[in-house]
């Protein structure tokens, strides 16, 4: 945005932009998320968090800048009872696809609609 430009909302939510003539332009979607977007969020090879929950914060944040959301799909852990979650996966929230149950007539069926569409996203 320039200097002589600020942000203006309706009440409907629609943001605009307005130059120092007065004059109000639709701003589009992406030039406002690019702004509110200081940071570049880039993961990398064995990054480490804190918890699982910023882990999640992270990821969440990393694919809506790309464009696409996320979901908890497994963990895992150290041998024994009570050693700990060593590893989280998140998966594009498209990925994989709809588990299938058996009917009483032994015919396959899906359980219900489903946005999963094999997405490989990891």
């Amino acid at each position: 945005m320039s200097e002589g430009t600020s942000m203006v909302s309706d009440e409907n939510g629609t943001d605009f932009s307005q130059d120092e003539t007065g004059t109000l332009e639709e701003t589009p979607v992406d030039t406002i998320l690019s702004q509110q977007t200081s940071v570049n969020l880039v993961p990398f090879i064995c990054q480490r968090f804190v918890s699982q929950d910023s882990a999640y914060e992270f990821y969440c944040s990393f694919a809506m800048q790309c464009g696409f959301s996320i979901r908890r799909h497994r963990t895992r852990g150290k041998d024994g009872v009570g050693r700990g979650v060593t590893r989280r996966d998140f998966t594009c929230h498209d990925g994989g696809y709809p588990q299938m149950k058996p009917s009483e007539d032994g015919k396959m069926l899906w359980n219900r609609k489903s946005s999963r569409c094999g997405c490989q996203a990891r």
